[in-house]
């Protein structure tokens, strides 16, 4: 059970589920593996 300031994974739409089921990742993992492959700090901001 996540920890209760984590925040829930959720798909944002029908395809970010589909992509999280094919890889085995979070939208937001994949998002912050990009950012970190880039050495940028996302913003949250959306």
């Amino acid at each position: 059970m996540p920890s209760p300031s984590a925040p829930p994974n959720k798909a944002l739409t029908a395809l970010d589920h589909r992509i999280e089921a094919a890889v085995g990742h979070s939208i937001d993992e994949l998002w912050e593996h990009h950012f970190s492959e880039l050495g940028a700090v996302p913003s949250r901001s959306f």
